[in-house]
Protein backbone atom coordinates (compact mmCIF):
# COMPACT_ATOMS: atom_id res chain seq x y z
CA UNK A 1 0.00 0.00 0.00
CA UNK A 2 2.73 2.64 0.93
CA UNK A 3 4.73 1.31 -2.61
CA UNK A 4 1.38 2.28 -4.42
CA UNK A 5 0.95 5.67 -2.44
CA UNK A 6 5.09 6.61 -3.16
CA UNK A 7 4.41 5.41 -6.77
CA UNK A 8 1.82 7.85 -7.36
CA UNK A 9 2.76 10.68 -5.43
CA UNK A 10 6.13 10.53 -7.52
CA UNK A 11 4.03 10.79 -10.53
CA UNK A 12 2.06 13.76 -9.46
CA UNK A 13 5.11 15.18 -8.88
CA UNK A 14 6.46 14.38 -12.50
CA UNK A 15 3.54 15.91 -14.13
CA UNK A 16 3.16 19.14 -12.79
CA UNK A 17 7.05 19.32 -13.14
CA UNK A 18 6.19 18.82 -16.91
CA UNK A 19 3.33 20.94 -16.78
CA UNK A 20 6.25 23.79 -15.41
CA UNK A 21 8.13 23.38 -17.91
CA UNK A 22 5.72 23.61 -21.02
CA UNK A 23 4.24 26.93 -19.52
CA UNK A 24 7.66 27.98 -19.43
CA UNK A 25 8.67 26.94 -22.58
CA UNK A 26 5.56 28.26 -24.37
CA UNK A 27 6.06 31.94 -22.72
CA UNK A 28 9.55 32.01 -23.47
CA UNK A 29 8.56 31.68 -27.32
CA UNK A 30 5.81 33.73 -27.10
CA UNK A 31 7.69 36.71 -25.52
CA UNK A 32 10.28 36.14 -28.67
CA UNK A 33 7.46 36.25 -31.63
CA UNK A 34 5.67 39.36 -29.85
CA UNK A 35 8.41 41.21 -28.55
CA UNK A 36 7.25 44.46 -31.28
CA UNK A 37 10.01 47.20 -32.01
CA UNK A 38 10.21 50.51 -30.14
CA UNK A 39 11.40 53.43 -31.93
CA UNK A 40 12.51 56.27 -30.31
CA UNK A 41 13.17 59.94 -31.56
CA UNK A 42 15.69 62.21 -29.24
CA UNK A 43 16.55 66.05 -30.65
CA UNK A 44 19.73 67.09 -29.20
CA UNK A 45 22.18 70.11 -30.10
CA UNK A 46 23.51 68.66 -32.85
CA UNK A 47 20.08 66.83 -34.88
CA UNK A 48 17.53 64.68 -34.76
CA UNK A 49 18.02 60.50 -34.69
CA UNK A 50 15.67 58.06 -34.76
CA UNK A 51 16.61 55.15 -33.21
CA UNK A 52 14.41 51.52 -33.47
CA UNK A 53 14.99 48.15 -31.68
CA UNK A 54 13.26 45.07 -30.89
CA UNK A 55 11.77 41.82 -33.10
CA UNK A 56 9.12 40.96 -34.59
CA UNK A 57 6.11 38.95 -35.80
CA UNK A 58 4.77 38.93 -39.08
CA UNK A 59 3.00 35.81 -38.76
CA UNK A 60 0.21 38.71 -38.77
CA UNK A 61 1.08 39.62 -42.21
CA UNK A 62 1.73 38.30 -45.53
CA UNK A 63 5.01 38.73 -47.35
CA UNK A 64 4.56 40.71 -50.49
CA UNK A 65 5.19 39.79 -54.35
CA UNK A 66 7.41 43.00 -54.34
CA UNK A 67 10.75 43.80 -52.79
CA UNK A 68 12.69 46.65 -52.35
CA UNK A 69 15.89 46.84 -54.92
CA UNK A 70 17.58 50.22 -53.23
CA UNK A 71 16.36 51.98 -50.19
CA UNK A 72 17.60 55.45 -48.20
CA UNK A 73 16.56 56.01 -44.93
CA UNK A 74 13.50 59.05 -44.40
CA UNK A 75 10.53 60.24 -42.72
CA UNK A 76 7.58 61.50 -44.22
CA UNK A 77 5.45 62.89 -41.33
CA UNK A 78 2.39 64.11 -43.08
CA UNK A 79 1.79 60.82 -44.59
CA UNK A 80 3.32 58.05 -41.70
CA UNK A 81 5.98 57.13 -43.35
CA UNK A 82 9.22 56.13 -41.67
CA UNK A 83 12.38 54.20 -42.60
CA UNK A 84 15.50 53.94 -40.84
CA UNK A 85 18.61 51.82 -41.17
CA UNK A 86 21.69 51.81 -43.67
CA UNK A 87 20.89 53.21 -47.30
CA UNK A 88 21.86 50.88 -50.27
CA UNK A 89 21.82 52.72 -53.83
CA UNK A 90 24.59 50.03 -55.15
CA UNK A 91 24.11 46.84 -57.92
CA UNK A 92 20.36 45.88 -58.69
CA UNK A 93 19.40 43.36 -56.17
CA UNK A 94 16.90 42.06 -53.58
CA UNK A 95 17.54 44.13 -50.42
CA UNK A 96 14.55 43.31 -48.19
CA UNK A 97 10.94 41.85 -48.00
CA UNK A 98 7.79 43.34 -48.14
CA UNK A 99 4.92 42.80 -45.76
CA UNK A 100 1.70 43.78 -46.01
CA UNK A 101 -1.89 42.74 -44.59
CA UNK A 102 -3.79 39.45 -44.85
CA UNK A 103 -6.53 39.60 -47.17
CA UNK A 104 -9.68 40.76 -44.92
CA UNK A 105 -7.16 42.51 -42.74
CA UNK A 106 -5.39 45.76 -41.75
CA UNK A 107 -2.74 47.58 -40.11
CA UNK A 108 -3.87 49.59 -37.46
CA UNK A 109 -1.81 52.98 -37.77
CA UNK A 110 -1.70 56.94 -37.78
CA UNK A 111 -2.40 58.54 -40.35
CA UNK A 112 0.85 60.83 -39.82
CA UNK A 113 3.07 61.52 -36.97
CA UNK A 114 3.35 65.76 -38.58
CA UNK A 115 2.75 68.05 -40.78
CA UNK A 116 6.58 67.50 -42.07
CA UNK A 117 6.44 66.88 -45.98
CA UNK A 118 9.23 64.61 -46.14
CA UNK A 119 12.93 64.77 -45.32
CA UNK A 120 15.94 62.37 -46.48
CA UNK A 121 18.25 61.37 -43.27
CA UNK A 122 22.14 62.55 -43.56
CA UNK A 123 23.00 58.68 -42.81
CA UNK A 124 21.37 55.66 -41.76
CA UNK A 125 22.84 52.59 -39.66
CA UNK A 126 21.97 49.07 -39.12
CA UNK A 127 18.92 47.01 -40.67
CA UNK A 128 16.32 48.21 -43.88
CA UNK A 129 13.14 49.21 -40.86
CA UNK A 130 10.61 51.24 -42.91
CA UNK A 131 6.73 51.37 -43.09
CA UNK A 132 5.08 53.02 -46.16
CA UNK A 133 0.84 53.83 -45.51
CA UNK A 134 -0.94 52.46 -48.63
CA UNK A 135 -3.86 54.47 -50.36
CA UNK A 136 -6.19 51.18 -50.75
CA UNK A 137 -5.93 47.40 -49.51
CA UNK A 138 -6.17 46.15 -52.30
CA UNK A 139 -4.38 47.95 -54.90
CA UNK A 140 -1.72 49.85 -52.91
CA UNK A 141 -1.87 48.34 -49.44
CA UNK A 142 0.29 49.47 -45.82
CA UNK A 143 3.74 48.20 -46.81
CA UNK A 144 6.28 47.09 -43.89
CA UNK A 145 10.22 46.66 -45.12
CA UNK A 146 12.03 44.28 -43.18
CA UNK A 147 15.70 42.89 -43.84
CA UNK A 148 15.99 40.20 -46.48
CA UNK A 149 15.02 37.07 -45.35
CA UNK A 150 14.33 38.17 -42.35
CA UNK A 151 12.73 35.02 -39.45
CA UNK A 152 9.98 36.36 -36.54
CA UNK A 153 11.77 37.23 -33.32
CA UNK A 154 15.01 37.80 -34.90
CA UNK A 155 16.58 41.53 -33.30
CA UNK A 156 16.26 44.68 -35.07
CA UNK A 157 18.42 47.49 -35.08
CA UNK A 158 18.29 50.91 -37.17
CA UNK A 159 19.00 54.43 -37.09
CA UNK A 160 18.35 57.46 -38.82
CA UNK A 161 20.13 60.88 -38.17
CA UNK A 162 19.21 64.04 -39.25
CA UNK A 163 22.14 66.90 -38.83
CA UNK A 164 21.50 69.84 -37.78
CA UNK A 165 17.48 69.38 -37.60
CA UNK A 166 14.96 69.85 -34.84
CA UNK A 167 11.73 68.62 -33.79
CA UNK A 168 10.32 71.67 -35.20
CA UNK A 169 12.22 71.72 -38.36
CA UNK A 170 11.28 68.09 -39.01
CA UNK A 171 7.64 68.67 -38.89
CA UNK A 172 7.20 66.16 -35.94
CA UNK A 173 4.09 66.14 -33.07
CA UNK A 174 5.29 65.10 -29.99
CA UNK A 175 2.96 61.65 -29.09
CA UNK A 176 3.00 58.46 -28.96
CA UNK A 177 2.22 56.04 -31.78
CA UNK A 178 1.57 52.62 -32.61
CA UNK A 179 1.03 50.03 -35.74
CA UNK A 180 -0.30 46.91 -34.59
CA UNK A 181 -1.43 44.06 -36.63
CA UNK A 182 -2.72 40.70 -36.16
CA UNK A 183 -4.30 38.86 -33.18
CA UNK A 184 -3.43 36.24 -30.28
CA UNK A 185 -0.30 34.89 -30.74
CA UNK A 186 0.31 36.49 -34.03
CA UNK A 187 -0.24 40.11 -32.90
CA UNK A 188 2.48 42.11 -32.48
CA UNK A 189 3.20 46.14 -32.90
CA UNK A 190 5.29 48.82 -33.97
CA UNK A 191 5.77 52.00 -31.04
CA UNK A 192 7.34 55.24 -31.74
CA UNK A 193 7.43 58.40 -29.06
CA UNK A 194 8.10 61.67 -29.98
CA UNK A 195 9.15 64.03 -27.38
CA UNK A 196 8.20 67.11 -26.63
CA UNK A 197 11.09 69.72 -28.71
CA UNK A 198 14.04 70.59 -26.52
CA UNK A 199 13.33 67.70 -23.48
CA UNK A 200 16.05 65.42 -24.22
CA UNK A 201 18.14 65.24 -21.18
CA UNK A 202 21.33 67.85 -21.28
CA UNK A 203 24.75 66.24 -22.18
CA UNK A 204 26.26 65.48 -18.25
CA UNK A 205 28.65 68.24 -17.08
CA UNK A 206 31.50 66.63 -15.45
CA UNK A 207 32.62 67.90 -12.52
CA UNK A 208 36.86 68.48 -12.85
CA UNK A 209 37.16 70.63 -10.02
CA UNK A 210 38.90 67.89 -7.26
CA UNK A 211 40.94 66.90 -10.31
CA UNK A 212 41.72 71.08 -10.96
CA UNK A 213 42.45 71.63 -7.49
CA UNK A 214 44.94 68.16 -7.34
CA UNK A 215 46.76 69.23 -10.23
CA UNK A 216 46.89 73.32 -8.66
CA UNK A 217 48.81 71.79 -5.22
CA UNK A 218 50.59 69.25 -7.54
CA UNK A 219 51.92 72.67 -9.31
CA UNK A 220 53.19 74.38 -6.27
CA UNK A 221 55.22 71.43 -5.40
CA UNK A 222 57.02 71.40 -7.94
CA UNK A 223 57.68 74.89 -8.43
CA UNK A 224 58.81 74.57 -5.11
CA UNK A 225 61.50 71.95 -5.26
CA UNK A 226 63.02 73.36 -8.70
CA UNK A 227 63.28 76.69 -6.45
CA UNK A 228 64.82 74.37 -3.96
CA UNK A 229 67.05 72.52 -6.48
CA UNK A 230 68.09 75.42 -8.56
CA UNK A 231 69.79 77.00 -4.70
CA UNK A 232 71.16 73.65 -4.41
CA UNK A 233 73.04 73.72 -8.40
CA UNK A 234 71.03 70.61 -9.43
CA UNK A 235 70.57 72.09 -13.19
CA UNK A 236 69.18 68.87 -14.32
CA UNK A 237 66.80 68.13 -11.02
CA UNK A 238 65.36 71.70 -11.51
CA UNK A 239 65.02 71.46 -15.26
CA UNK A 240 63.10 68.17 -14.88
CA UNK A 241 60.61 69.31 -12.18
CA UNK A 242 60.27 72.41 -14.33
CA UNK A 243 59.28 70.49 -17.24
CA UNK A 244 56.40 68.65 -15.65
CA UNK A 245 55.23 71.59 -13.84
CA UNK A 246 54.79 72.58 -17.06
CA UNK A 247 52.98 69.66 -18.66
CA UNK A 248 50.61 69.72 -15.28
CA UNK A 249 49.84 73.44 -15.84
CA UNK A 250 48.95 72.75 -19.36
CA UNK A 251 46.65 69.84 -18.17
CA UNK A 252 45.36 71.98 -15.54
CA UNK A 253 44.59 74.61 -18.50
CA UNK A 254 42.95 72.13 -20.65
CA UNK A 255 39.79 71.14 -18.37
Amino acid sequence: MKRKLRSSLEEFRFRVGCYALSAVFLSSVASVANGGVTVTVQETTSGVTFTASGSLNLAGLTKDSTNPFSYSPSIVPNTGRISLGAAYTGPLMDVGDNYRPNDGETITRPSSFGSGAGTSATFGTGDLFSFIRGNSPTTDPDILKVPDGYVSGTAINATATFDGATITSLGLSPGQYTWSWGSGGNADSITMTVPQPGTNPPTPQVDNSAEKARLSKAIKKLKLKAKVAQRKGQVAKAKKLKAKAKKFTKKLRAL
